[in-house]
């Protein structure tokens, strides 16, 4: 079949036209600018160029921008995703984070779009990022909160009580990430699963410890476990305080 096509800088709404590269392609969109620019949207994506410049599609990864950069790509180099995932890493309150960067511009429509853009992968991955940085900027890594874990499990053992120590412990785990398996990788979700196995271990270890603790405690214990407490609560309390101070 032949099929009437035009060079892509001469293309119109519903001509077919070719790119530089011999793709051939119905026009979907395409305007001209005072600038000599010309916009064009087809089936393999969007460009916006001079009509000097060459427009090559056979080589684009996706269709998400006018630079055939996949989703993800695009996002890794917006200096406004990673604004946004700086901001979420310190404060997770999208409105906040949207009242930041757009002010009175902040639209329905815009809070609608990042509601959606912050539950891709490649958004959850930024933030994750950003939050690690910050946490082991503070000495706090993955490792630690393993370590935090365990020395609630070893207490909750020998004393029975987990309070406060095991809310602060959920709240680690989800600044970390861990709290709930990635589907990403293999190997997180194994790290990831029995992260969620050792706290329902916990939780399971609680009850009973809770029916079956004595009242009675030796004054020399009471102290050493209200000491401990402290040095925790006083790290957690460092932690929350970070992830409320606000993107430069």
């Amino acid at each position: 079949m032949n099929i009437r096509y035009v060079h892509w800088s001469e293309a119109i709404v519903g001509e077919y036209c070719t790119s530089d590269d011999g793709v051939v392609a119905i026009t979907l969109a395409a305007n001209e600018y005072a600038n000599g620019s010309k916009y064009i949207r087809c089936p393999w994506g969007r460009f916006i160029s001079r009509k000097t410049t060459k427009l090559l599609v056979k080589d684009r990864k996706g269709r998400y921008d006018t630079k055939g950069r996949t989703y993800d790509e695009f996002v890794q180099s917006s200096q406004k995703h990673r604004l946004i995932a700086k901001y979420l890493a310190n404060n997770y309150n999208l409105e906040e984070a949207l009242k930041w960067m757009f002010g009175d511009k902040l639209t329905n429509t815009k809070r609608h779009k990042w509601r959606k853009t912050i539950k891709t992968k490649a958004m959850e991955k930024m933030i994750g990022d950003e939050l690690e940085t910050i946490l082991e900027e503070r000495g706090l890594t993955k490792g630690d909160t393993i370590d935090l874990m365990n020395y609630v499990i070893n207490k909750a053992k020998d004393e029975g009580k987990l309070g406060l120590l095991m809310e602060m412990i959920d709240k680690l785990q989800r600044m970390h990430g861990i709290s709930e398996p990635p589907k990403t990788s293999t190997q997180k979700v194994l790290t990831a699963t029995s992260t969620t196995e050792m706290i329902d271990s916990i939780r399971t270890e609680e009850l009973k410890l809770e029916e079956n603790h004595e009242s009675y405690k030796s004054p020399k214990k009471e102290e050493t476990e209200e000491t401990e407490a402290v040095e925790v609560a006083e790290v957690l309390e460092e932690v929350e305080q970070n992830k409320e101070t606000e993107v430069v």
